[in-house]
């Protein structure tokens, strides 16, 4: 499907970086490029192994930009993140050169869980993946989507 067609972007910062996490939401293979939004800071949320963006001018976060995804999958995907997020429209820089680009992303709503530290992606992946994948009845990396 083409953005023409009525797909849109959509970036991820946290769990649906990971093509696991994302497969078990969207199985349809959807392109995917590294990017980063500006304005924006990557937060360790109190109790919880996936981080929240707040704002915060001077900072930027990096993260993936999933292209040509649908109305569904996007309504899926805001179903899995929940009421803790509320969806807005960001500009996405990819990291290929191609123009930057409107894209949907979630924002983290309670001030009070969001800690004053950075989100640690790598220690997500190495501590609290598998056990993510499991909770929300994902394949673990290495096995193919179901």
């Amino acid at each position: 499907m083409s953005p023409d067609a009525g797909g849109v972007a959509v970036f991820t910062y946290g769990s649906l970086m990971h093509d696991a996490v994302w497969r078990s939401l969207v199985p349809a293979p959807r392109r995917s490029v590294p990017a980063r939004i500006e304005g924006w800071r990557r937060h360790a949320i109190r109790g919880a192994s996936y981080p929240g963006i707040g704002a915060a001018p001077g900072s930027s976060v990096e993260g993936r930009l999933w292209l040509d995804v649908t109305t569904a999958e996007l309504a899926r995907l805001d179903a899995f993140e929940g009421a803790e997020y509320r969806l807005q429209t960001v500009l996405a820089r990819p990291a290929d050169g191609t123009p930057p680009r409107q894209a949907h992303v979630w924002v983290w709503l309670d001030d009070a869980r969001r800690l004053d530290l950075d989100w640690d992606a790598a220690g997500f992946e190495r501590d609290h993946l598998a056990d993510f994948l499991r909770l929300i009845g994902a394949d673990p990396p290495g096995v193919p989507p179901r």
